[in-house]
């Protein structure tokens, strides 16, 4: 997108003065130097407010108590755009904003009034950048929808809170659903994945949804066809027994096709009139009617004896295995019991214990009691053995009783289908002229309907040629080539980050560097092998330097491109203090803000190598890189390093708000 930042403006709320414009070179590196609190890292806030942020981020206090509405003018080929936001108050934000695009944009000293809303502007910048109107996935259900001018400002800026940020190298992307957005466009902001193989991967998803849909219809049609088949074969029969074709073979081959047996009954005539009416045997109907009529009463009788049969053998059967349980368990009884007998036996001759020697009386009629009770067991045992041999012979006698009226059943079925066959037979020996009528006008409202719905041929035809369709767009999408491209695109983008971290002093700088966009970081090669990510190398100027070294290497990138859409500016918030973390010294030996800063010359020195950095990315890109630099440190860090542009100093009694505002 050719558009840099022109201006950043502020309209008070009294409006007896005049707007607040800062204006920035079009062209080289333009710097913003003051103290700590003067406003100069909430013009990235207010760029970014004016861009069309979802949050208004410029601070709350003297900013955003002086000021009615905020304002940028982009500088375009032929053009300039002015984009206007009004200031929030109380709100998180506002959706009210003035959008105006003119050759040259006058600055009105009257603040904007209200002409359109965020999504406009949006809108209008999406189409400056020629962004495609289609999710980048070629999905229109992809959670993240379509590339936006929004997800471009992660290239733009680079404030303080990220400049050296171990962890975050883009704007923006220090949230979960930032991140996935950005890994999802980089290989169309990279140029690898165009808005021409976008188009064709959304309409490769169309065409491939509309192929499987043609598909499906011809799946039916085919299954409608064996049901026409089968519908088909069976009017074949009856026009031949009507007599309906007298010139058509008498059976169908089963090579035959749809066509085939159409072609046959479409020779049908359309009126039976000419055709004899066959004779019918006079009471024939009727006597095969009783007959069927008795056989299948007599079918209902065998089938009831038959199921009485069944649950009569089933009770047996269940008392049966109950008894050979019970047998089974007095058995195992009388078995322990058994040896009792014997010591009965051998008591009987003596009048003494067996065990001990002495008369005991007792003992003895237990033994007596447990004798007998063998000798019930034994009774008992005998009784269920008669019972189970009865239940077996009456298990063998219903069985044979099923099956003999099952036999009976069979034969009762058999002359009762032959005589439902003769009764056909007489049925359709006796049609009338009204019925074979029928039969034809039925017959060719069902040749109608399958002459009209069967578009197989044609739908396959279409199938194949979205087959072909398909084929072509997948070639033209062949992710082989996008992940090609990417991988040259990043090659480009690691030397020139190498080449910058050089200038920077970063350490290491021989080392290879590379913009890992999965993980959103740099990995930098070691001379072991392993690879270290930015978050594992010490250090805030290393930090920073790469930061710095990626954004120039990748704007680099960007302005080799044909239509790249990102903007052609860099604003840089703050590079130094990762040089000073812990204040500047003053001539005054203290920290007051109005005071300009002294460095010593190693200071000094490793400053001025972040400018020289981005005076070289000025000279690679020809000085279509517009680079703005909001800076604590003053010109001796930059003194005589080429395409460096002094635009604001705000020290002593000057702030990004006037004083005459804070002091109404």
């Amino acid at each position: 997108m050719k558009a840099k930042l022109s201006k950043v403006i502020l309209w008070p709320k009294k409006t007896n003065f005049d707007p607040r414009i800062v204006e920035f070179k079009l062209t080289g590196i333009s710097v913003v130097t003051g103290g700590s609190q003067r406003g100069k890292s909430a013009l990235i806030s207010i760029a970014d407010y004016c861009l069309g942020s979802e949050k208004c981020a410029i601070p709350v206090g003297e900013i955003r108590k002086t000021t009615s509405w905020f304002g940028i003018v982009l500088r375009l080929p032929n053009s300039e755009l002015l984009l206007c936001r009004r200031n929030p108050e109380e709100q998180a934000t506002t959706d009210d904003m003035f959008m105006l695009q003119a050759k040259l944009v006058e600055v009105s000293k009257k603040a904007p009034e209200k002409n359109c809303v965020t999504r406009s502007v949006i809108t209008r910048l999406n189409e400056l950048a020629g962004l495609p109107s289609i999710p980048v996935q070629g999905d229109e259900e992809s959670s993240f929808g379509r590339p936006s001018i929004r997800d471009m400002a992660a290239f733009e800026f680079q404030p303080q809170h990220i400049v050296a940020n171990p962890y975050t190298l883009f704007f923006k992307a220090d949230t979960q659903d930032h991140q996935q957005k950005l890994r999802e466009i980089f290989p169309f902001v990279l140029g690898a994945e165009t808005a021409e193989t976008m188009e064709k991967r959304r309409l490769l998803r169309e065409t491939e949804r509309k192929m499987e849909e043609k598909r499906c219809q011809l799946a039916a049609l085919k299954m409608a066809a064996e049901v026409w088949m089968g519908q088909l074969r069976g009017a074949y029969a009856t026009a031949k027994e009507y007599g309906l074709m007298p010139s058509a073979p008498d059976d169908s081959d089963p090579s035959w096709g749809i066509e085939v047996y159409t072609g046959y009954l479409k020779a049908v005539p359309k009126s039976p009139q000419e055709l004899p009416i066959p004779q019918v045997e006079p009471g024939a109907t009727r006597r095969v009617a009783r007959q069927i009529s008795a056989l299948k009463e007599e079918e209902g009788n065998l089938t009831q004896a038959i199921a009485d049969r069944r649950r009569k053998l089933t009770r047996v059967s269940n008392l049966n295995t109950t008894t050979q349980k019970y047998q089974s368990a007095l058995t195992d009884q009388g078995g322990r019991l058994q040896p009792l007998h014997w010591f009965s036996e051998k008591l009987a001759d003596t009048e003494a214990c067996p065990f001990c020697g002495s008369d005991h009386n007792p003992a003895r009629q237990q033994i007596e009691q447990l004798a007998a009770e063998a000798r019930r067991i034994e009774s008992r045992l005998g009784a269920t053995e008669a019972a189970a041999s009865i239940l077996d012979r009456e298990s063998l006698k219903l069985q044979s009783e099923v099956e003999g009226f099952e036999k009976q059943l069979n034969t009762v079925r058999t002359q009762l289908a032959a005589l439902e066959e003769q009764s056909v037979d007489l049925k359709s020996r006796r049609q009338t002229m009204r019925e074979i009528d029928f039969f034809i006008g039925q017959l060719h409202t069902q040749l109608a309907s399958i002459e009209a719905s069967d578009q197989s041929g044609s739908l396959a035809a279409e199938v194949t040629k979205l087959e072909r369709e398909v084929a072509d767009l997948r070639h033209a999408t062949n992710s082989t080539l996008v992940r090609a491209r990417e991988r040259d695109a990043l090659h480009g983008i690691s030397q020139a980050i190498g080449h910058y971290a050089q200038i920077l002093g970063v350490e290491n700088a021989e080392r290879p560097a590379n913009l890992d966009i999965r993980n959103l970081t740099v990995v930098v090669g070691g001379s072991d092998g392993r690879r270290d990510y930015l978050w594992e190398i010490g250090s805030g100027a290393n930090w920073m330097g790469y930061h710095v070294a990626t954004l120039l290497g990748l704007h680099e990138h960007f302005l080799k491109m044909d239509n790249s859409p990102i903007p052609q500016f860099f604003v840089l918030d703050q590079p130094s203090q990762a040089f000073f973390p812990g204040g500047y010294r003053t001539a005054r030996g203290n920290n007051s803000p109005n005071d300009t800063p002294t460095f010593t010359s190693e200071d000094i020195e490793r400053v001025r190598r972040v400018f020289s950095a981005l005076s070289e990315a000025v000279r690679r890109t020809e000085r279509r890189l517009q680079i703005i630099v909001l800076e604590h440190a003053d010109e001796e860090t930059w003194q005589g390093i080429p395409q460096v542009s002094l635009v604001e100093r705000w020290r002593n009694d000057q702030y990004l708000v006037p004083l005459e505002w804070l002091k109404a």
